[in-house]
């Protein structure tokens, strides 16, 4: 459209239609910027998820979010009352000590829950 109108800059109606092209342009060049910083804070918040069995200890850790957003758990089973294992998820039962910690602080206490995974 620039090409094009170049030669009749000097009608008030192209000059208009080249300041609203401009425009346009300039805004699609700044609102690319915020859009890119949001993916690259968004990308990897999946939520990660794992049992294990070490040292004779059952443990359902994992963490979601990423950057400062990022928040990791791990529950360590104290007592195990009960599970089931169905075809899409895991359930389980019992005394669990939770710890979270996330880009501020980090927390531990006891909890009796019944964790599906």
């Amino acid at each position: 459209m620039l090409a094009l109108t170049k030669e009749l800059q000097n009608l008030e109606v192209i000059q208009l239609l080249r300041v609203l092209f401009f425009l346009l342009l300039a805004i699609a060049v700044f609102s690319i910027i915020p859009l890119l910083m949001y993916w690259a804070n968004c990308s990897g918040t999946s939520l990660v998820q794992r049992v294990y069995l070490a040292h004779n200890q059952l443990y359902y850790a994992g963490y979601s979010g990423s950057m400062e957003e990022r928040v990791e758990f791990l529950f360590t089973f104290i007592r195990l009352e009960s599970y089931h294992v169905g075809k899409r998820a895991i359930h389980i039962r019992g005394q669990v000590i939770k710890k979270t910690k996330n880009f501020y602080n980090s927390n531990a206490f006891l909890a009796r829950n019944r964790i599906r995974t």
